[in-house]
This record gives structure tokens, sequence and C-alpha cells, in this order.
């Protein structure tokens, strides 16, 4: 999959909006914060949490510490209330990729998803700010295994519309159409 490199600009957007606290531990250790509350931030709604993309390296260093474990339907390991950070701050840190920002965005299934930043530099799926002004939820690539009735239910709950793509990337494991939630 091909991404593109954000503006600086809309990067120092992005960041301004996080907890300060996160984002400077994310620079500190050079991690990577991509997903639903950079795309929230862009719309200027409220985030539910802020994932902190960390691979393996933090966890076997200590400097994050694994509380309320629970893996994700795509085998991700996701921590609540790590070290430093209450439940207040909502930061989720994640492990199995975390490598690079490409490595991040290419495990997501929606494009509105695929923004990431690691430090001042930013990636996104080139039509990712498209979808989500248009809020049409888009699968890239069409062999995604991530694809869950349930996120896609989520998503429409927040007012996006399935694009048609869908349905055609999901023969063979139910037909998640709008049709069909």
């Amino acid at each position: 999959m091909n991404f593109v490199e954000m503006r600086e600009s809309f990067v120092e957007t992005l960041r301004a909006g996080l907890p300060q606290n996160i984002v400077e531990f994310a620079d500190e250790h050079d991690l990577v914060i991509a997903g639903g509350a950079l795309r929230d931030i862009f719309r200027g709604v409220p985030y539910r949490d802020v994932d902190v993309f960390v691979g393996d390296r933090l966890k076997a260093s200590g400097l994050v510490y694994d509380y309320e474990q629970k893996y994700d339907s795509g085998g991700l390991l996701h921590t609540t209330t790590p070290n430093s950070f209450t439940t207040s701050d909502n930061v989720q840190f994640i492990f199995g990729r975390g490598r690079s920002m490409t490595d991040v965005l290419e495990g997501f299934d929606f494009s509105v998803n695929m923004l990431a930043i690691r430090g001042r530099q930013g990636l996104e799926y080139p039509d990712a700010r498209t979808h989500i002004s248009e809020r049409t939820i888009f699968v890239p690539d069409p062999n995604c295994h991530t694809l869950l009735a349930h996120r896609i239910a989520k998503l429409q709950s927040q007012g996006y519309a399935v694009a048609s793509q869908i349905t055609s990337a999901t023969t063979g494991r139910g037909n998640y159409g709008q049709h069909t939630l």
C-alpha cells in the first residue's frame, strides 16, 4: 500500500489536539501515534482513546508495564493505564507492530483510521482525509483480514456510510454492506 507524507502544519494540528504527556512520551521514545484519535482531532470531535504503537522494545525494557491486558481481533496486545499514565489519559499502548509508520498503517482496516504521526512527521492514506470528511468507510486492502462487522457498525454509529467496495471486499467472510447492519 502507498502512503503520503503529511504537511508539517497538519502534523502540528494533530499533536496539539493530543494530551501533552502522551506526545512527550511518544517523542522521547520515538513511538507512533495513529488511528481514531487523529481522525477525531481532524474532525474536531472528542476522541475515545489514543493508540500508541510501541512494537516490542518498550515492553522488554520495562518502560511500559502491562496492566489490564487484552488482545484485539488482530492479535495485538493492548494495555490500559501503563506506568506513568492514568486511566483519565485514555492511552492504549499497542504491542506487536510499530517499527515504522508504514508498518502501523498497513495493519489498519479502514482508510478513515490511516493517519499516523511520529515526532514531527506524519503519514496517511492518500484519501484518508477525504473519506473522513465525506464520512465514508473504505477498505484500501481488499484482502484485509481484520474486517469485522462490529467495527463497521461502530463507525456507522458515528455517522459514517459504507462504501460499496466493502461488500466485494468481504465476499466469503459475510456481507457487511450497509443494508445488513
